[in-house]
């Protein structure tokens, strides 16, 4: 009996071939889809389980949100005794020579050697004393041991070679441990193929440089067993340990170093929410093409069991019984089900290595053995509701009488499929979804890359290049006079037109000492504004527009930009007057400190264009206008410098060699930085929305894909249905246009629901987005009509060249030919 069933199975399968291929294949792509969303919520959701001491990792930070200093750790185990041992690392890539002539770039993290003692990852070749105590030793992970040598034990011993620009340093393999899991705070979803430690390299090497400070952003610290987080760091807060020595501290505030979890769920959900909202907004994609292809298969499901009413009623008369009926539909979900995880498991296998996504210095890598477990068990969940709906067709199919049941195949109305057209107008409303937010996402990708320093053409900004910051060794001089040194050699150069200091600080052009301000105007009415430091060089390297009055000559005088002139109608020739706080020492030990409060005034000479958000630093400054006080680079105390070199046009190449050849003249340590462009600077700011976008695009053509297909089996049936009741209406007169109309009315009222349903929708949230400010809303104008009437002719346009071919044949059918056939 179950090889009967098998042979009806495949039977029903290949009566509509076309839908049942679609749906198979749809659905995989869909589980596959659905599957890579779900990896990253459920990697979110048990970040840290694979550590044992998860409960005891704590991660150090400055209230300033600046880095440690390298030295400090030490100094905080020696206050603190509930510290049982701290861990520093660098995630990073490094361009390792693994054999004579192959060199890769892999992955690694440079770390202390405390790492067995805190996170003891499983040793399986080597020696953890050996990794600890012998220089330039890496521990391999098992991955790549087995990639590069075939086996761990053959990576034992073996060495790998990297050469910079002053040595050559060998790197030998002492040891190979397990794969660290994907879910981890140390590198989030990313490949990782080795630990270095004791690196000759590394910072150690700074530290004995004198007056050079090492610091680090990445730790984590081990409290000992029994003692309390909460306790922990009130006792790191009253020992107020300094972040970092810095004779700035006085003026700014001293950074005291602060405790913090390294990924607590709780708290971010409670507090900002921003937990449930990454979940939503990642799964969301999946899932919206999980429906879409889900879709389809309920309604080849469905359809093929209220097609075989009367095969059912005439197995019942033939003594069949519900369980019976019930197992032959389950053979064919089972069938199905099985073909669906056939193609899963060939997708999965085929496409996760295109997913190679590199994130600076990490790559995001697909535990490809994970995803199947996970896809299996969603195919399972499907499995179970596919066996509940077969249940209650059987169940719905026995409640009539077999005489009914006979007379039609189906036992409905023909020509009614309401639950078909309600499963394609989901569809068609998931497309006018996928469709609108990838419209968003390239239109918010272009506005961002083309607004930032919008004064210099494409050509000046591919010419504009950061060199970063040397390292000096063995050299008496500031820091300061090396920088200018480089500059004026720089600027001699043949290929180079200019080329000007500029502080080190994380973007380029990011007026320094941002912060709002309160100010005073004529009327003693109170403005905020946003207080920046500028220098002259770069208003000259960026060709800021100055759009009324003149420079700045003297301490009182200050620019403003127009967003500031357009808010606050203050312009050339008058005085505002900027809210001051000072701090003197106590009259008597022991005492508070004197507050003194005075307001200071500047009078404005000049009006300039938005430089705040037109350069590369946007986040958060995209609404805030902008006083600036003018400065000049040569002038400045600042103790650590890039240089900024404008190369001529096509010479950029040139200029590259031609700077790397004097800093190694000059025997300076290679620099901690590639030299980029401008252009590359921005693009790489908006590298996230880049990769996220291209990952979109492949859902959202996916998700419209499966609309389309899921039309075009649907117009398919019809036309096939109908053919009959076509040539009766052409022998009453019916013309082409008509044909066309009947045949179009259906979709175009799915269209139309479909955008009455999504257009409202995603209005709400780009509005609700504009009152917080988001870039989606103001920069693409997604509330225009006209945007949203273009995302509605895209999609007719799509439906109308999938039904098109469709109705055009049925059209032109000839009635004696369809006679003929019946």
């Amino acid at each position: 009996m179950f090889h009967h069933y098998l042979i009806i199975a495949f039977r029903n399968l290949m009566r509509n071939k076309f839908q049942s291929l679609f749906t198979i294949v749809g659905l995989a792509v869909a589980f596959f889809c659905f599957g890579i969303c779900a990896y990253f919520v459920r990697g979110l959701a048990t970040m840290d389980q694979c550590f044992e001491n998860r409960e005891r990792l704590v991660e150090l930070r400055s209230f300033r949100g600046s880095a440690i200093q390298w030295d400090k750790f030490e100094e905080a185990k020696q206050l603190l005794p509930e510290i049982e041992a701290y861990f520093r690392y660098d995630i990073k890539t490094m361009n390792l020579s693994v054999r004579e002539g192959e060199t890769m770039t892999l992955p690694v993290i440079e770390c202390d050697t405390t790492l067995h003692h805190i996170f003891n990852p499983q040793l399986l070749a080597g020696s953890w004393r050996a990794a600890e105590t012998v220089p330039n030793s890496l521990l391999l992970t098992e991955s790549y041991a087995k990639r590069l040598y075939g086996a761990p034990d053959k990576a034992i011993g073996q060495q790998m070679t990297l050469n910079n620009q002053t040595n050559t340093i060998t790197y030998t393999i002492q040891a190979v441990v397990e794969n660290l899991a994907y879910n981890n705070t140390l590198n989030k979803f990313s490949d990782l193929a080795a630990w270095v430690m004791n690196d000759e390299n590394g910072p150690r090497k700074y530290l004995q440089i004198p007056g050079y400070y090492v610091h680090t952003n990445n730790n984590r610290i081990l409290l000992r067993k029994g003692v309390k987080y909460e306790d922990f760091v009130e006792r790191l807060k009253n020992a107020k340990i300094v972040a970092y020595d810095d004779n700035k501290t006085k003026d700014y505030g001293t950074p005291y170093i602060e405790a913090s979890q390294p990924f607590d769920i709780k708290e971010q959900f409670v507090e900002y929410y921003y937990f449930i909202i990454v979940i939503s907004i990642i799964l969301l994609p999946g899932l919206l093409i999980l429906l879409s292809a889900l879709s389809n298969f309920f309604h080849l499901l469905i359809s093929s069991i209220m097609l075989r009413q009367r095969e059912y009623a005439l197995r019942r008369a033939h003594g069949a019984q519900t369980r019976d009926l019930w197992l032959m539909l389950s053979v064919q979900i089972i069938i199905t089900m099985l073909l669906v995880g056939g193609c899963t498991l060939l997708i999965i296998k085929l496409c996760t290595g295109l997913f190679d996504v590199r994130a600076y210095s990490s790559w995001l890598v697909l535990d490809t053995d994970l995803m199947l477990w996970q896809s299996a068990q969603h195919i399972v969940v499907l499995l179970l509701v596919g066996f509940l709906v077969a249940w209650l067709a059987v169940v719905r199919s026995r409640r009539h009488a077999l005489q009914e049941s006979m007379k039609s195949s189906s036992g409905r109305r023909p020509g009614t499929h309401h639950w078909r057209n309600i499963l394609m107008g989901v569809q068609m409303t998931i497309g006018f979804l996928f469709l609108i937010i990838i419209s968003v996402l390239v239109l918010v990708l272009h506005s961002y890359e083309t607004s930032q320093v919008p004064w210099l053409t494409m050509d000046e900004k591919k010419s504009i290049i950061n060199v970063p910051e040397p390292v000096i060794i063995n050299s008496n001089k500031p820091p300061v006079a090396v920088a200018k040194e480089l500059r004026d050699e720089f600027a001699a150069l043949p290929c180079v037109q200019e080329a000007i200091l500029n502080p080190n600080f994380d973007h380029w052009f990011r007026p320094t000492g941002s912060v709002s301000h309160k100010y005073l105007n004529a009327n003693g009415d109170t403005i905020m504004a946003n207080n920046a430091n500028i220098y002259s060089q770069h208003l000259d390297l960026l060709n800021v527009p100055l759009l009324d009055g003149r420079l700045p000559e003297c301490y009182n005088e200050i620019l403003v930009d127009q967003l500031f002139y357009e808010r606050h109608h203050i312009g050339v020739g008058e005085v505002i007057k900027e809210y001051s706080v000072n701090y003197f020492p106590p009259e008597q030990p022991d005492g508070p400190n004197i507050k003194s409060e005075s307001y200071i005034a500047f009078t404005i000479v000049g009006i300039i264009d938005n430089l705040v958000t037109k350069t590369r630093e946007n986040n958060g400054y995209n609404r805030v206008d902008g006083v600036y006080h003018l400065y000049d680079l040569d002038q400045g105390s600042c103790n650590v410098y890039n240089i900024l070199v404008k190369c001529l046009h096509g010479h950029e190449e040139e200029a590259k060699q031609a700077i790397t050849e004097i800093m190694l003249q000059h025997k300076y340590w290679r620099m901690r930085r590639n030299m980029y462009s401008l252009d590359y600077m921005i693009r790489e700011d908006s590298f996230l929305l880049r990769q996220f976008t291209n990952v979109f695009w492949i859902f959202a053509v996916i998700a419209i894909v499966l609309t389309l297909l899921s039309v075009y089996s649907a117009i398919t049936m019809d036309t096939t249905a109908r053919r009959k009741e076509m040539a009766i209406r052409k022998i009453n007169g019916a013309k082409t246009h008509h044909i066309i109309l009947w045949f179009s009315r259906l979709y175009l009222i799915l269209l139309g629901v479909s955008a009455a349903i999504t257009f409202p929708l995603t209005y709400i949230i780009f509005n609700e987005m504009n009152v917080n400010g988001n870039i989606i809303y103001r920069e693409t104008k997604a509330y225009d009509p006209l945007f949203y009437l273009g995302i509605l002719l895209c999609m007719a346009l799509f439906v109308a060249l999938t039904i098109g071919a469709q109705i055009w044949r049925i059209s032109r059918i000839q009635p004696a030919e369809v006679v003929k056939s019946e």
